[in-house]
């Protein structure tokens, strides 16, 4: 019955190293968690709905979890919500507030934020493309640990690279 003690062993779940409860179980387990007002969980709700893994797809089921993290003092949560929101430009009314949390929680230290950053500089996506600010932002990420920020930066240099030799 304890939150964090349902959270992880969900977690060890889905990533293959526990085959003693079902995906189904697991699915409970973060339920019965996120019902105990338990933020990771609500944060791992919303990404399961995001990505469509366990559950099907909907993103407003997404945005519903992180929202209830968000309201319990999340920052994480206010992150992928502000992505998601710059992701879908349907959705984005206020790219540019959305786009100043990110700023906001990269300069309060989130990593998952200054990644998030370096993908929108990259891509132009709620503000101006620039490359070299998208470097910034993956580059830090990276040297703090970040596979994803390394992987956009090593695909940038990459890409980089393959032009100069064209």
């Amino acid at each position: 019955g304890d939150a964090d003690a349902m959270y992880a062993w969900a977690g060890i779940s889905a990533l293959g190293f526990e085959n003693q409860i079902s995906d189904q179980q697991a699915l409970e387990f973060l339920k019965k968690a996120v019902a105990k007002n338990h933020v990771p969980s609500m944060i791992e709700m919303g990404l399961l709905y995001s990505i469509g893994k366990l559950v099907p797809r909907n993103r407003e089921k997404a945005i519903e979890y992180w929202s209830m993290a968000k309201n319990l003092g999340s920052k994480e949560a206010e992150v992928r919500i502000a992505i998601s929101n710059l992701n879908d430009s349907t959705v984005s009314k206020n790219a540019k507030a959305d786009f100043q949390i990110l700023k906001d929680n990269a300069d309060k230290g989130s990593i998952f934020a200054e990644t998030a950053l370096g993908y929108c500089y990259e891509k132009g996506v709620g503000t101006k493309e620039d490359k070299a600010m998208a470097i910034r932002f993956y580059r830090q990420a990276a040297q703090r640990g970040n596979e994803t920020a390394y992987n956009s930066l090593k695909r940038m240099y990459d890409e980089q690279i393959g032009r100069a030799h064209v």
